[in-house]
């Protein structure tokens, strides 16, 4: 699934705003730059996806941000539109484009009547059409491996990554197919590391130049591209958006770029929703193939 369309009315932090995000040809775009200034709402735009699918569909994951309503409005709306693939309409019959829509408000309210077929799309997370991959402005390889549960995938709980050191092992023992589209992926973006082995305690170990390097060695910006490329392999990351929020955070404009193509490789189904504040990424994700540029202004 992709997302065709964000409307928002009555929210604190985006305001009245419709975001089109279809390419050229009126289909949802593939790659959708989220770009503006400081406080304009890139962020929320990301999380307002992800605040629509737990207030809209029973039981769906916990969203990281809860929308307010903006003063002098009693209740704030988010309508998206969603574009089904064909393989999804084969499964679930009817329109292409169907409609999510949440109503925020001081006051508990029923849920809106939504389509059926689209809840169960987006609500399971054991399923690839609902796993929304959110990829937080304070993404992180976590440490040590978490005993708990796993972390839904749109939190900003970075326990969500905990199970990667154990699927990078995976990759040099059992999978060498996965761990060459790792290597590849390293390879275009221009990093000198590769997945190599495996320590005698299981660390995954990578070859810099004949040395090797534990993930906690990794430089920050060879760690951040490590968490998400690996991750979109781990977590098979093709039916559903990807959102990235602001990588000039972590990566140079070139290697932004680059992670975008790179992505796109490893998830050709996929939707990539990225946010940033470089005008001079933006442009240059924009001009990829079927990629569009959304401008914000700070809302008044």
């Amino acid at each position: 699934m992709k997302i065709a369309s964000i409307v928002t009315q009555g929210l604190e932090r985006l305001g009245d705003k419709r975001l089109d995000c279809s390419a050229s040809d009126g289909q949802p775009a593939d790659i959708v730059v989220v770009h503006g200034a400081r406080a304009s709402g890139k962020t929320a735009v990301l999380e307002v996806v992800l605040a629509a699918r737990e207030q809209g569909i029973v039981g769906s994951p916990e969203a990281p941000w809860r929308p307010r309503v903006a003063p002098g409005n009693a209740a704030a709306k988010v309508q998206i539109e969603w574009a089904l693939s064909d393989a999804e309409l084969r499964d679930y019959p009817g329109e292409q484009r169907r409609s999510l829509e949440a109503i925020f408000d001081a006051e508990p309210n029923f849920p809106p009547d939504n389509d059926a077929s689209l809840c169960e799309l987006l609500s399971d997370e054991r399923e690839p059409s609902g796993r929304i991959e959110y990829f937080h402005a304070g993404r992180s390889l976590p440490r040590t491996l978490s005993a708990g549960p796993r972390r839904a995938r749109c939190s900003t709980d970075n326990a969500k990554y905990s199970g990667l050191r154990a699927f990078l092992r995976a990759l040099v023992v059992e999978e060498p197919a996965k761990k060459a589209l790792l290597d590849d992926a390293f390879e275009a973006l221009g990093v000198n590391v590769r997945l190599t082995r495996v320590s005698s305690d299981g660390e995954p170990l990578f070859s810099d130049g004949g040395r090797l390097r534990s993930t906690r060695e990794l430089s920050s910006s060879e760690q951040a591209l490590l968490l998400v490329l690996a991750t979109a392999l781990e977590q098979r990351l093709d039916s559903a958006p990807i959102l990235l929020d602001v990588p000039d955070l972590f990566l140079d404009v070139n290697a932004g770029r680059q992670l975008c193509e790179r992505l796109r490789v490893l998830a050709p189904r996929c939707q990539l929703l990225v946010a940033t504040s470089s005008s001079e990424l933006a442009a240059y994700i924009g001009r990829l193939p079927r990629a569009i540029t959304l401008r914000l202004e700070a809302v008044a």
